[in-house]
C-alpha cells in the first residue's frame, strides 16, 4: 500500500482526482486529494503549499508521494520541505 497526497492545479479542486482516487483505492491505496484556495486573488504559492500541509498533519504518512499537476507542481516542493520523508 501506497499513500498520495494529491494537488491539483490553478483551475481545478480536489474534485478533479476522483477517477484517479478510485483507481488508486481499487488497488490498495490511501489518497489524500486537497482542496486549494484558488479562489482567493491574495493566496501565494506558500499559502497554498500551508494549506496542503496544514491539511494532512496527522492524517497522511510522512513518506506519502506528493503528486502536483500543473501549477500543483509548484506547491509539490514546497510541502516537501515541510515534510521531508515524502516523496515527489
Amino acid at each position: 500500500m501506497a499513500e498520495f497526497i494529491l494537488v491539483h492545479g490553478g483551475g481545478h479542486g480536489a474534485w478533479c482526482w476522483e477517477l484517479l482516487e478510485a483507481e488508486l483505492a481499487r488497488l490498495g491505496h490511501v489518497t489524500h486529494a486537497v482542496d486549494m484556495p484558488v479562489d482567493q486573488p491574495d493566496t501565494y504559492i506558500d499559502d497554498y503549499a500551508r494549506t496542503v500541509i496544514d491539511a494532512v498533519a496527522g492524517k497522511a504518512a510522512d513518506d506519502a508521494y506528493l503528486v502536483g499537476h500543473s501549477m500543483g507542481g509548484l506547491i509539490a516542493p514546497r510541502v516537501a520541505a515541510a515534510r521531508p520523508q515524502a516523496r515527489i
